[in-house]
This record gives C-alpha cells, sequence and structure tokens, in this order.
C-alpha cells in the first residue's frame, strides 16, 4: 500500500489527494481539471454544544459566505482537519450534519485534544447539490473547536 504525505497547505493536500481519488471518483463525476473547482471551508470557533455553518474560504483567505453545492455539481470531500482552538488533555468529538431538508448526522469524529488532526478520505465524502452543512461540537469536552474541509467540486452528469 503506497503512503501519502500529509501535507500542511491544505490547498496542496487537495492536489496531492485529488490523485488518490480519480480513480474513485463517483460515476458520472467530471475528474479535477482547474484549480477554480478546488474548495476549502472553515467554521469560525465553535464553543462547547454549539453547531457552526462551515464557510467558504477565497482564493485571497476571506470568507465568501455560508457553502452550498452549486445545482449540477458535487463536493468531494478529501480531507477534513480538526483544529483545537486551546490545545490541552482530553478528546474532542464533533459531528457533521448535512442536508437540504433537516439536518441529518453524516459523520462523527473523535480525536486527541493536544493537537491538530487531520483526516483524509482517499475516496472522498461526496456531498449532493443544494445540501448545506453544519458542524457541532458535542460537548466531549469544554473548549471551542474549528473545523476545516477540503476538496472539490466536480460537474455531476
Amino acid at each position: 500500500m503506497k503512503r501519502s504525505r500529509i501535507l500542511t497547505h491544505p490547498s496542496l493536500a487537495v492536489l496531492v489527494a485529488a490523485g488518490l481519488v480519480a480513480a474513485a471518483t463517483p460515476a458520472g463525476a467530471d475528474l479535477l481539471k482547474k484549480p477554480s473547482q478546488i474548495r476549502h471551508l472553515t467554521t469560525a470557533m465553535i464553543a462547547q454544544g454549539d453547531t457552526g455553518d462551515l464557510l467558504e474560504v477565497g482564493p485571497t483567505g476571506g470568507l465568501l459566505g455560508t457553502y452550498t453545492v452549486p445545482r449540477k455539481h458535487v463536493l468531494i470531500v478529501t480531507t477534513v482537519t480538526i483544529l483545537p482552538v486551546f490545545p490541552g488533555s482530553g478528546v474532542l468529538e464533533t459531528q457533521l450534519f448535512r442536508g437540504p431538508s433537516g439536518l441529518q448526522n453524516s459523520e462523527s469524529w473523535k480525536v486527541p485534544m493536544d493537537r491538530p488532526t487531520q483526516l483524509q478520505f482517499p475516496n472522498g465524502l461526496v456531498f449532493s447539490p443544494d445540501e448545506f452543512f453544519r458542524v457541532q461540537n458535542t460537548g466531549a469536552s469544554d473548549l471551542p473547536v474549528v473545523v476545516e474541509l477540503s476538496g472539490y467540486e466536480a460537474r455531476d452528469k
């Protein structure tokens, strides 16, 4: 099994991961063709028990607002980074919710609170058009968290 290096810059990690997901891209979706398809999403600081939107980070680093998968596209998330705002001992637990109507638990992660954790998904987590996203800090710790998702958009044929 070939191991990949974990890169510190999200855009570089996405480019590396995009090569890994090419064979597992959803049927009917175009492959990554240009940098404009790369998406980087982040939450603001989420306090214990609170929920936060995923905001799109623009090319210059500014926030563009709450992200929604465009019509006739899919979002393929290849990397999730969970960042404790104040590293310490214990565990952080976060949940990713998604949906156009009502929120459904999509993924749940428990990670060490003493350092950032980067999760990679070679097959990608695929999100459909018009879905929106929210992340919850479920309160396993009383400290805030920031969650970042990186991936790319592809046309859904």
